[in-house]
């Protein structure tokens, strides 16, 4: 245990009434979230009534998949419910919608990949194989963003004198192994991380968001081979380097040891010519992972359990923000232990922002995102392609710069507003300008944020601050013994 979690563990120590008290004060957060709630147009859809509603129905469905905490989704929810609206009285032709941030198993098993996803079931002239109904046809994101194009494709490809067939007589049913849904609180653990310095708070955030990703991501490039997904190739050879790369840099004893275990499992896995990793197989591999004081509920809702982040994504970017910063002070790392290769790594800082590329690529659901994010980084842009590989200050400035220019972005296309980080009020010896960095101050007030403490300190493990106590405690005992052994003193004789 690491002395964050000692610290949390001995601050945790209030009385049992209080912390009652304060988990049933606390709103129930229902990992039941949905962009369409307010919308009497739009079917909210899960796994346990998909087959019914939809793949049993014979009138036409329109699908949009999507998760609550992708900035597009959120963008693109008030098009979609407008169609939705548009189209209410053509009773041939429905709309629904399933949260795959919840159900993201269930979404990767119907050919999900990244969000938002629209798909289009039963729709005459666009039907698919038998055994690909529950899957449906993906409709081409140029056909449903605008939404006159839209209104446009959905009436296109209803025929006037078509009228749906005769609902089948059997019924249909669906296996399906997704996460179920649950409701989950706010642990009293979170309130008193809450009471910890910023940097430990991001540390907790960036765990939260990791095991969230781990369990959510990881499969999204899987194909589905009879009904199990698996993973493989590329994608595969990244979750190696990538779960590796977290084992070497995280800044937590406990969460790298875990790591370091499940990198191992899922490198071998990826070895040989039948290399392949099963989603039975990852989840078990999951269940194995244990961050200590983080909620197992994490892995299937994040948000009641943010320290500081509202969402997913502030979690993600705080986990990048941490490693960026680890890597510029850690000696390059040896080899792949696994993927059977002799030529040494890059240097930390340059193998960093690599392993997010790869993360964002294969693991991010948020397919703008990634594409945004992806493009930016190939095209050199910002001067990431003049860094020098070791230059870890400049690394986190440059991650810094991207984070900044995609808040922009999304409060530009939610018409809300977004401040630049860091806050002009929160470190005035940042601004050169009120649009220029100075690069000192500005990487200076990252990693006190972030990693306050050089990462060769910040790494001691609780058995070496137990050592120092020890020895500390020890010396005080010799001091009082010393002391003991002189005895009283005597007064002057007279």
């Amino acid at each position: 245990m690491n002395p964050f979690r000692q610290k949390f563990l001995v601050n945790s120590a209030a009385p049992l009434p209080l912390l009652l008290l304060l988990l049933l004060l606390r709103p129930c957060h229902s990992s039941e979230r949905s962009l369409f709630k307010d919308s009497a147009d739009v079917t909210g859809l899960n796994p346990k009534n998909f087959a019914a509603t939809v793949v049993a129905d014979t009138r036409a469905w329109v699908i949009a998949f999507y998760a609550d905490w992708c900035g597009h989704c959120i963008h693109y929810a008030p098009t979609y419910k407008s169609v939705a609206a548009k189209l209410k009285d053509e009773s041939r032709v429905k709309f629904g919608a399933l949260n795959c941030a919840v159900h993201s198993e269930f979404c990767q098993k119907v050919g999900v990949h990244g969000y938002p996803t629209v798909k289009a079931y039963h729709f005459p002239n666009y039907e698919v194989e038998d055994g690909a109904k529950l899957s449906g046809a993906a409709m081409n994101r140029e056909d449903y963003r605008d939404q006159k194009r839209f209104v446009s494709w959905v009436e296109s490809h209803i025929p006037s004198d078509w009228q749906p067939p005769p609902a089948p007589q059997q019924n249909v049913s669906v296996q399906d192994d997704a996460m179920s849904t649950v409701t989950v609180t706010s642990t009293p653990a979170v309130w008193h991380i809450r009471e910890l310095p910023e940097h430990e708070q991001r540390l907790w955030d960036a765990e939260v968001a990791l095991l969230y990703s781990l369990s959510q991501g990881t499969m999204l490039k899987g194909i589905n081979d009879n009904g199990l997904l698996l993973l493989q190739g590329e994608p595969l050879e990244e979750l190696c380097r990538w779960t590796e790369h977290l084992a070497a840099l995280f800044p937590s004893k406990v969460a790298r040891e875990e790591l370091t275990t499940l990198a191992g499992a899922v490198c071998v896995a990826g070895q040989g010519s039948t290399a392949r990793l099963d989603r039975k197989l990852w989840n078990k591999l999951l269940d194995d992972v244990d961050f200590e004081d983080i909620p197992r509920e994490a892995a299937v809702d994040p948000n009641p359990h943010f320290a500081i982040c509202k969402s997913f994504t502030c979690g993600l970017w705080t986990l990048f923000h941490i490693l960026t910063l680890a890597a510029a002070d850690m000696p390059v790392q040896p080899p792949s232990a696994f993927l059977g290769t002799d030529e040494p790594r890059k240097a930390p800082p340059e193998e960093n922002l690599l392993r997010i590329r790869g993360f964002a690529k294969n693991f991010f659901g948020c397919s703008v995102c990634s594409e945004h994010f992806l493009e930016t980084f190939d095209s050199c842009a910002y001067g990431r392609c003049e860094l020098k590989g070791d230059d870890g200050v400049g690394a986190a400035l440059w991650l810094s710069q991207v984070h900044n220019v995609v808040n922009a972005r999304v409060a530009q296309e939610s018409s809300g507003s977004q401040g630049q980080w860091p806050p002009h009020k929160t470190c005035e010896s940042c601004w050169k300008t009120d649009d220029e960095w100075e690069p000192t101050a500005v990487y200076s007030f990252l990693r006190r944020t972030y990693l306050p403490a050089p990462a060769s300190d910040f790494l001691l493990d609780f058995d070496t601050w137990q050592s120092i106590c020890l020895v500390v405690v020890m010396m005080i005992l010799v001091c009082f013994a010393w002391r003991a052994c002189q005895g009283p003193r005597h007064g002057k004789k007279m």
